[in-house]
């Protein structure tokens, strides 16, 4: 599986961070956000440039380049670098903790993304990146394949499809009250607080429809249930077996396409 899911991942993480970036998550129907869909926003020139009401002159003017999110080349090897070092470490969870690191890789080569994203949207960069993890987790969630493969047994399709309302409805439901929380003033804190509650929430109703739980959605976000040393099933290998894994280096910001 871990093959395969690369390729895919890579592109999920430039075409949907291309979208409304509050959670990442894919928007869904209009007609299962119509009770949902906040006012409209202004938009910044930066992610959403306006056409010019004069020609440009040559010699003169540059267009600019609104930023494109997309994956650094490395992302699996950190992920899997920060995987082996956490199973070394004995961390509980060594699939979240991969999973962050590569979502920390992701936004450390897109920042001027996330900092125009925090800009309009009136919030921080700190709340941008942890939505832009939660968005990707959601979206692992709905990888229908792997979790037969995790739960042991077929998901029907309409648990799929209510799961998969679940995603839509929660996605939408949290953009209309955090953008509510903007316009009220509210601290940061209690953006906080929203963001917290909306993840509790679609977790613990997610593993209500699906029979998943915290372990098992660690080894998907691990990437391969049957790789060795997968975190529920197998214990880790003999330290004196396990290479030890050196840190990746820094992720640079990408260039400028300016």
């Amino acid at each position: 599986m871990e093959r395969s899911r690369w390729p895919w991942m890579a592109g999920t993480l430039a075409l949907v961070a291309a979208g409304l970036v509050w959670s990442m998550w894919p928007d869904p129907p209009v007609q299962q956000v119509a009770r949902a869909q906040p006012p409209e926003r202004e938009r910044s020139e930066l992610l959403h440039p306006v056409r010019p009401s004069e020609p440009p002159v040559q010699g003169r003017d540059r267009p600019a380049s609104a930023p494109s999110p997309e994956a650094p080349e490395d992302l699996a090897k950190i992920k899997n670098q920060a995987y082996a070092k956490a199973v070394e470490d004995g961390v509980a969870r060594p699939g979240e903790v991969a999973f962050r690191e590569m979502i920390d890789a992701f936004m450390a080569y897109n920042q001027a993304f996330a900092e125009a994203q925090a800009r309009e949207e009136g919030i921080t960069v700190a709340e941008v990146h942890e939505l832009t993890y939660f968005g990707f987790k959601v979206l692992e969630t709905q990888r229908w394949g792997d979790v037969e493969d995790l739960v042991e047994h077929p998901i029907s399709d309409e648990v799929k499809a209510q799961a998969e309302q679940l995603m839509h409805e929660s996605n939408a439901d949290f953009k209309g009250e955090i953008r509510q929380l903007v316009d009220d003033g509210a601290s940061e804190e209690e953006r906080w607080a929203l963001i917290g509650d909306t993840q509790s929430r679609y977790m613990a109703k997610y593993f209500e429809l699906t029979g998943m739980n915290d372990e098992l959605v660690d080894e998907l976000l691990a990437g391969d249930p049957s790789r060795s040393f997968a975190p529920a099933d197998t214990p880790p290998p003999p330290l004196e077996e396990i290479e030890p894994a050196p840190p990746p280096p820094p992720v640079e910001p990408r260039p400028s396409a300016g």
